[in-house]
């Protein structure tokens, strides 16, 4: 227990004093949606010849740790080390893309291509971008439907900038196994309390991740939308039509949860920093389905977002973190 707590605090607080980057540092970097009202919509479908991503990923690109390739790396320590997160390693991508976009010079442009260029190049003959380090039940290599659709918006700008078709090959590949049930290496899986279908973030411990889930169907508009490819439309209003039968169960009188392990599983609550990320994300999602029920569930996750709740919040992840992992 004290090991673990002396984890905890250098991750979490020793941060805020020694400004030492840290998993946390990245992760906790602000990243509000982009798209919030019609209005932003209209200006992300008019952008070209690529656009801003859904969320804004610029501030992740300031973190100061690279690889010899000059790609991201989080530092885990222990017999981890620092390793390529694909996700974050693609969220960076999309911040350089967006800097870039928004007239901060082409520097950006090339580390997004460098980026770009980097993941494509290792990308599976299945379309997999693995994991190279294990998490937990995730043993070393996996994949995750969190980041293949992170992956697939990374790679569909790249094709949209550069026209070249092995892009288009790539983010077509990305999502390839959406379809496929985690049982056969897929990320398809069904949500016990409601048997709706939704896709994986961690496939070998099918936890419910809700966030990972709802930032995938980011990826899959995206591609239905841009590339026109109707399987792909068909996967994103099927897992749309999940979020809106899963929103109940992520929704406590007032917070929200990380993740469902089971009826009979201890409480894990959203931090107070991803309670606000996943409702962005809500936001998001709303603006660009136009779903009512998601739209509904956005406003009613704002309002929990108060001191009381947030302080609430913090102690019983704290605890959850120390107690379990």
């Amino acid at each position: 227990m004290l090991k673990r707590l002396t984890e905890l605090l250098s991750v979490y607080v020793a941060p805020r004093v020694t400004g030492r980057p840290t998993t946390a540092t990245f992760w906790y970097k602000p990243d509000p949606p982009n798209l919030c009202t019609s209005t932003d919509l209209k200006a992300y479908m008019e952008q070209r010849p690529s656009p801003h991503f859904i969320v804004d990923y610029r501030s992740r690109t300031d973190f100061p740790l690279l690889n010899d390739d000059g790609i991201v790396v989080l530092p885990y320590g222990g017999t981890i080390g620092d390793q390529v997160n694909p996700e974050a390693a693609f969220q960076t991508a999309l911040g350089h893309h967006d800097r870039w976009l928004a007239g901060e010079g082409d520097s950006h442009l090339d580390r997004f291509l460098a980026y770009a260029d980097y993941f494509r190049a290792r990308q599976t003959p299945e379309g997999d971008w693995n994991y190279l380090f294990d998490w937990y039940e995730s043993t070393a290599p996996w994949p995750s439907a969190l980041a293949q659709a992170r992956g697939a918006s990374v790679m569909l700008r790249a094709f949209l900038l550069t026209g070249e078709p092995s892009y288009k090959e790539a983010t077509l590949k990305s999502i390839s196994k959406f379809a496929i049930p985690t049982s056969e290496g897929g990320f398809a899986a069904h949500f016990p309390p409601t048997g709706s279908l939704y896709f994986e973030e961690y496939p070998k411990q099918m936890n419910g991740t809700f966030n990972g889930f709802l930032a995938a169907l980011f990826g899959l508009w995206e591609v239905s939308t841009w590339l026109q490819d109707d399987a792909t439309s068909e996967l994103f209003q099927e897992g749309l039509a999940s979020a809106e039968c899963m929103l109940p169960t992520f929704t406590d009188t007032w917070w929200t949860r990380y993740d469902w392990q089971g009826p009979d599983a201890p409480f894990n609550p959203h931090s107070p920093r991803y309670h606000e990320m996943t409702t962005g994300y809500l936001v998001a999602l709303a603006t660009l389905s136009g779903s009512e029920t998601i739209a509904h569930y956005a406003d009613l996750w704002k309002s929990f977002d108060r001191w009381p709740n947030r302080w609430r919040a913090a102690l019983l992840k704290a605890q959850y973190k120390l107690l379990y992992r």
